[in-house]
């Protein structure tokens, strides 16, 4: 029952969304000759199992452009990963609790968002879960040689598909087996996970060094951008966007997010709830949910924990499912308002309506038309790259010698010293680049040209209140721009 609704959702026009920068980056990846793909994605701090296993399977003979196929293997590994967590964690529910687990799963808005992706997230999810029940069963009997195998070779897959999800599965269980030895004072498990730690690094021997230079990057990062105007605000709003997500999705017009606002503290409840029921694995899922989330933030800005967190979130919902036996009839209340808040979010996400991230589903074409469209010889056109899908936006763009990309401070300067007759300038309503720089190259062009803003994607009201709050010098109402800008006579 679950298997062919969800398969219906995800497969349902996956053509629907534009491919935003990421897709873009992984086709631009997977097109490339076998022999190239690994050096290509390891400039961009990306292991390649998942980039190769998509190069192959763009070879097979299916329908469809590159970026609807690619969106399609997500949406396989997703069914297969459905078929896994049932298996291996899920079954072993009661059976009330295993149902209304499949019925939140199959109706995640969040799921189908990251499922539908040309990104490694669904992938991470399937082998993720049979990382941990390998790491589960070795803990609890490590000596036995095929647990090690499976603990290993699990571990060093993921490690080979991301390196977020994969470091923090295999601290994880490194972690459990460390502090399950020293209660139990059990040398045969520390022996056991030598045998393990061996295994796992000569299954990832060829990428050991490119592993070490990833790290050394994630280090010394300082650049990501912050929402809030402090390190331990940033921290809580993450979180906060994470727990929204995963609950509820990330594509809730006005009146659903207001719902899914009210229904959170009964959500907590629930999970409280299954956090108190105990299962076996919890620490072990809390420690790689604790690794994962420190991992993320330092890498990525709040919009994009979700997708980086994706790995535990069918042990999200198996709390939830195990918090609703506490108090069956209050727990299935909560679990049917979830449900029905996740309807909408999908209509939603459907309708290209209420989207959290307007990245996923940025009006590319509609503002590369504007561009298209004017003939106007000598015509230039600039483009933000701080804070707008650079790529896939200037792919767009017809006449792509005229294109210069804001990303420098020597390229702000040369469109502020142009003399074209039209500047067109797009860029997102909200200025991330360097000391404001595309604030002041807009009043710049401003004292010399005639200015006509097109505006796309306007703020819900609790956008506008957010913005507010976290201090947006623009106050933009609206996502993108695209300014067009004529010389006056």
């Amino acid at each position: 029952m679950c298997l062919p609704a969800q398969a219906a959702l995800l497969f349902h026009n996956l053509a629907l969304l534009p491919a935003w920068g990421d897709e873009a980056f992984t086709l631009s990846v997977v097109t490339q000759p076998l022999a190239r793909i690994a050096a290509l994605v390891s400039h961009d701090i990306h292991p390649p199992l998942y980039f190769l296993l998509l190069h192959g399977w763009l070879g097979l003979p299916l329908p469809g452009v590159a970026v609807v196929r690619a969106r399609a293997f997500s949406a396989v590994w997703l069914l297969l990963g459905t078929a896994i967590v049932y298996r291996l964690w899920a079954a072993r529910e009661k059976r009330s609790t295993a149902w209304w687990f499949l019925g939140l799963w199959t109706l995640s808005p969040c799921l189908l968002l990251y499922g539908r992706m040309a990104r490694s997230y669904t992938m991470q999810v399937a082998l993720a879960s049979i990382a941990l029940y390998a790491g589960l069963r070795f803990v609890h009997e490590p000596g036995r040689r095929a647990w090690q195998i499976a603990c290993a070779g699990a571990a060093a897959a993921l490690l080979y598909t991301h390196y977020a999800s994969g470091a923090a599965v295999t601290l994880a269980i490194a972690a459990a087996a460390v502090w399950r030895a020293i209660r139990e004072r059990d040398a045969g498990l520390l022996k056991g996970l030598g045998v393990v730690a061996a295994l796992a690094l000569a299954f990832y021997a060829p990428w050991l060094l490119t592993l070490g230079g990833a790290a050394s990057r994630w280090a010394a990062r300082s650049d990501v951008y912050a929402l809030a105007g402090n390190r331990p605000a940033e921290q809580i709003v993450k979180a906060a966007y994470w727990f929204g997500s995963f609950s509820f999705g990330e594509t809730m017009p006005t009146a659903v997010a207001i719902a899914a606002l009210a229904v959170s503290p009964f959500v907590l409840w629930l999970l409280w709830g299954g956090i108190r029921s105990a299962p076996e694995w919890l620490p072990l899922v809390l420690a790689a949910a604790a690794i994962g989330f420190l991992g993320a933030t330092r890498w990525v800005a709040y919009p994009f924990i979700p997708a980086r967190m994706l790995f535990v979130f069918p042990f999200f919902l198996l709390l939830l499912a195990r918090g609703r036996e506490r108090r069956p009839r209050a727990g299935a209340a909560a679990c049917a308002a979830m449900a029905l808040i996740a309807l909408a979010s999908i209509s939603s996400y459907y309708r290209k309506e209420g989207f959290f991230n307007r990245a996923y589903s940025a009006p590319l074409d509609e503002m590369a038309a504007l561009v298209n469209r004017d003939a106007t010889p000598g015509a230039l056109v600039a483009i933000d790259t701080f804070n707008t899908d650079v790529y896939p936006l200037r792919d767009r763009i017809d006449r792509k010698e005229n294109v210069v990309l804001l990303q420098s401070p020597e390229s702000f300067e040369q469109v502020a010293a142009s003399r074209a007759p039209v500047i067109w300038y797009l860029k997102n309503g909200h200025d991330t680049s360097p000391g404001g720089l595309n604030r002041r190259l807009e009043a710049s062009l401003a004292r010399s040209c005639r200015v006509r803003r097109h505006l796309f994607e306007s703020y819900s009201p609790l956008e506008l209140l957010a913005i507010r709050w976290a201090g947006w010098p623009e106050r933009p109402t609206h996502a993108y721009e695209v300014l067009e800008m004529r010389r006056a006579e």
